[in-house]
């Protein structure tokens, strides 16, 4: 339950982001991207800062992670960078709505994802939702490209 609500509020901020990323068109991509940044790294500090007032202990980012954890956050982190530089680029450029629909390919990565490096099996019904997920993202991609250029 935590992580639909988690995921239904993760979209409305995107939603958002999306537009007013839009709106910040004239703004170099740099600019908005530092502010991201700042304003994340700050709301992550102030987090942890808490976290370790509350719990009286270290704060565990330095205390309880093997070097390979630290590895696999690296990979992730940069992973995220370039996510993000692409979608505010993509975003400043073409309509927030056309770009949230080719975020729905994401589905598709996360479920070859959960096969390949996790193992999990899926019922019909899942495997059904993935592929009607990956025709209509490929149908809208196709339809908003071939209806603009005309």
């Amino acid at each position: 339950m935590v992580g639909c609500i988690c995921i239904f509020v993760t979209s409305i901020c995107y939603g958002i982001v999306g537009t007013l990323t839009r709106i910040m068109q004239k703004l170099h991509f740099a600019k908005v991207l530092a502010h991201y940044q700042l304003i994340a790294g700050s709301i992550m500090l102030f987090a942890l800062v808490v976290e370790t007032l509350i719990m009286w202990q270290p704060m565990r980012i330095f205390t309880t992670y093997s070097w390979q954890v630290w590895m696999l956050m690296l990979a992730a982190s940069l992973a995220n960078s370039f996510g993000l530089q692409f979608n505010t680029v993509a975003n400043q450029n073409e309509r927030p709505g056309f770009i949230m629909i080719i975020g729905y390919i994401g589905i598709v990565y996360a479920f070859l994802g959960d096969i390949f490096i996790f193992d999990s099996t899926f019922n019909t019904i899942a495997l059904i939702g993935v592929t009607i997920t990956f025709i209509c993202t490929a149908f809208l991609m196709v339809y908003k490209l071939w209806f603009k250029a005309s």
